[in-house]
């Protein structure tokens, strides 16, 4: 399932997408496409019971830091999930609690096949983290980093794991494109 949210209706205020506390057996895919998806969504997402649930992409309200949706057990939530994708996500250099960060921390990754944090703001910082402080990041078999802010030798420290690392593009003094 894939819904696009259309950002003009959220600025004239008739933005309402939300999710009910549904169960679905059978649901493999789930998209979550537009401008500045909210905390509460994700936690009515989260909610959810999608058992056979393989790939999820969300994007985030980049202006919503909190990642408290990440306290729920997520590898349990969704024990199929091989895909997690997370746009628009950016990070705060000084805080270690935003999307990038946190995201990578969750036990969740362990079971991933792949991550995509691509069309964000990911900076060296988080980077860093990932190489130093994340294990699990060497199970995984991609990791999109595309369209972020990582210099060429954050790249290419990154490329030295044993796994498939997509870094196109990265424009550090551009705009966010999950913004065009």
């Amino acid at each position: 399932m894939k819904i696009r949210v259309n950002y003009y209706n959220q600025i004239s205020h008739n933005y309402q997408l939300e999710f009910s506390a549904i169960q679905h057996e059978n649901l493999k895919v789930l998209i979550i496409e537009g401008y500045d998806i909210s905390i509460n969504i994700i936690k009515e997402i989260f909610q959810m019971e999608l058992p056979r649930l393989e790939y999820l992409e969300l994007w985030l309200d980049k202006r919503d830091n909190n990642t408290s949706y990440l306290n729920y057990d997520l590898y349990n939530k969704f024990p199929k999930l091989n895909y997690l994708g997370i746009h628009s996500c950016s990070n705060n250099s000084s805080s270690l609690s935003d999307i990038p960060f946190a995201i990578i921390n969750d036990s969740l990754i362990e079971s991933l096949v792949e991550l995509d944090l691509s069309k964000g703001a990911i900076y060296d910082e988080a980077v860093k983290y990932w190489l130093n402080y994340c294990p699990a990041i060497h199970q995984l078999d991609t990791l999109n980093i595309s369209y972020n802010c990582v210099t060429d030798e954050m790249i290419e420290r990154m490329n030295q794991l044993n796994i498939q690392v997509i870094a196109e593009k990265q424009e550090p003094y551009r705009y966010w494109s999950a913004c065009e």
